[in-house]
């Protein structure tokens, strides 16, 4: 499923960052026709970068994937080049699960594309 929006730094495929599991759930590299639904997104907060972004999806299996990632002229997030290589892609079971390790800042930017959890 296509993102709402243009993707400064998707996680499409790559191998840079780190992939956790926050109870258990299976962890995996993502592609873009993985994604079953967009739940929510948002800018990430302004870290001086050129663009930051933070996502939460449901994939097809209905494992739910969160991320916060920057992009600028000396690296992403999701590319280990001059800076980048720290995002992190959260894998969990429930939406209530990711949401409470990203952080204040990033789950106050979200956007719900869908009803958020209470």
């Amino acid at each position: 499923m296509k993102p709402p929006h243009k993707l400064h730094d998707p996680p499409w495929g790559r191998i840079d960052g780190e992939r956790r599991s926050v109870d258990g759930t299976r962890v995996s590299v993502i592609e873009e026709d993985d994604v079953a639904e967009w739940l929510a997104t948002g800018p990430g907060g302004s870290r001086d970068r050129y663009s930051d972004e933070v996502c939460i999806v449901r994939l097809n299996d209905g494992r739910i994937v969160a991320w916060a990632t920057w992009s600028d002229v000396t690296g992403s997030g999701f590319h280990s080049d001059a800076y980048g290589g720290d995002a992190v892609l959260l894998f969990g079971a429930t939406v209530e699960a990711v949401l409470p390790h990203l952080s204040e800042q990033e789950r106050e930017t979200l956007t719900w594309l869908v009803k958020p959890p209470p």
